[in-house]
């Protein structure tokens, strides 16, 4: 479904040496699709190491279990993506601002078609995405 989408939304998370990453995808009739992009075990919490294990992540999701590297389809998924949120500690933050930054290496400019990077001091969105039948309509 991501390689027909036009835009994506990317949710991250990281605590106690786990990655969690929630995406929702549209493609251009508006058809949608959420779930977990993502979730990773034994991820260390400084912002370097979190930028490194979405680009593993990212290289992981791309690699068919036989297959080679899509480079287009991840360059696509990176290129979708617009909006990116994080909960408010400094390192997920500052994981964000470097991934949508312009860098010169693999890590930094990741995502830099993001116009948007959501400070989700609350944790509401994770908690949205796991239990949404506790929302509000």
């Amino acid at each position: 479904f991501v390689k027909k989408s036009t835009v994506c939304h990317l949710q991250q998370d990281a605590r106690k040496l786990r990655l969690l990453t929630c995406f929702t995808c549209a493609d251009s009739t508006w058809d949608s699709q959420t779930g977990i992009l993502w979730s990773m075990t034994d991820a260390r919490n400084t912002s370097s190491d979190i930028c490194e294990a979405t680009a593993y992540s990212l290289g992981k999701i791309w690699t068919p279990l036989r297959g080679r590297y899509d480079e287009d389809g991840a360059q696509h998924h990176c290129d979708i993506v617009e909006h990116f949120g994080a909960n408010g500690a400094g390192n997920q933050q500052t994981a964000v601002r470097l991934m949508k930054g312009k860098g010169l290496d693999g890590l930094h400019g990741l995502f830099s078609n993001c116009h948007q990077v959501e400070i989700d001091v609350t944790h509401a969105s994770i908690r949205l995405l796991k239990r949404p039948w506790h929302a509000n309509e």
